[in-house]
């Protein structure tokens, strides 16, 4: 392979990775974006007693549904092996 192949075959690289490197910082923005949106309606809908209480409620329930979860993946258990246990 001649050193121009090779240079020509770099920049495509490098156009490729200035490309990605473009798309992943736009959808870093996006998400930014939707989490900054998502943050301040939450912290408005927390204001209400019983959106707050459900919430939180709620909240639990998904915290021990998480937990289970990671000592099935740890322990390699299948949900139906643990159900039966």
């Amino acid at each position: 392979m001649s050193g121009n192949e090779n240079c020509g075959k770099m920049k495509w690289l490098n156009l490729i990775y200035m490309d990605l490197n473009k798309k992943n910082l736009l959808a870093r923005a996006q998400i930014k974006k939707i989490a900054n949106s998502f943050h301040a309606d939450l912290t408005s809908n927390l204001k209400n007693p019983k959106f707050k209480k459900d919430f939180y409620d709620n909240l639990l329930k998904y915290r021990i549904a998480n937990e289970i979860i990671n000592f099935r993946k740890k322990r390699g258990v299948t949900q139906e092996e643990l159900a039966k246990k």
